[in-house]
Order: structure tokens, then sequence, then C-alpha cells
């Protein structure tokens, strides 16, 4: 559906910004709107016109990966330089292999949040 894969690309792309136009949506009755029944669209142009958020413009957004991205405040242990390197890699078409099963990926995980790869019936000791 084109019209809820508009405003989900929007969200996913928005930033902090995206907060209030949530919000202005909620008040507008938009729940569960992953439903195709439930999702109306008016919600979402309503509540972008409120919060002076070009929907279409979000959801289209190229950006420069110099510049602060609007998730970069969230630390999730993968390094930003390594996330630039796996998207340069997707680009190209070269797949990173599973360090579960291959050397380490060098993501910034393990040693930044004390993570260790534990695999189901996996007794290493």
């Amino acid at each position: 559906d084109p019209e809820t894969s508009m405003v989900e690309a929007a969200l996913s792309r928005g930033g902090r910004a995206t907060a209030e136009l949530i919000e202005a949506a909620w008040h507008r009755g938009a729940t569960f709107d992953a439903w195709t029944e439930r999702f109306s669209l008016e919600n979402w142009l309503d509540a972008a016109r409120e919060c002076a958020v070009d929907l279409q413009q979000y959801a289209s957004r190229e950006f420069d990966l110099s510049e602060r991205l609007p998730w970069d405040h969230i630390d999730c242990g993968v390094k930003k330089a390594y996330l630039l390197s796996e998207w340069q890699n997707a680009q190209a078409g070269v797949t990173t292999k599973d360090c579960s099963f291959a050397s380490c990926a060098a993501c910034g995980v393990c040693p930044d949040l004390d993570a260790r790869i534990d695999l189901a019936g996996d007794h290493r000791g």
C-alpha cells in the first residue's frame, strides 16, 4: 500500500520532529495504522499540516552521510563507521558473513556492550 509506505518512510527518516506528528495523528484517531482497515491517510495529512511536516519530503529525503543523522543519538552498540561501511557494501552487492560462524565483523557491539556470541547448544565453556 503506497500511502501506508509513505507514512512509514517519513516516520523512519524524520527524526525527533516526528514525535509531535505521531501525537497529532493519534489525537485524530491514528491507532494500529499498520492494519489496512485502521489506516487513514487523512489523519496523517491533517497532523502533518498542523505540525508543518512535509510527509513526501521526509519520506524521500536523501541524507548526506557526513551530516548528523536523525538517529545518531541512539546508541545500540554498533559504530556509525561500521554502519556506513555496511551501507557501502550493500550498494556494491557485498555481503558480510555472520560473525556467529565466521570471524568478527568489528561492528563494535561485543567489546562495547560486553556481549558474547552464545549459540543454542554451543558448549564452549
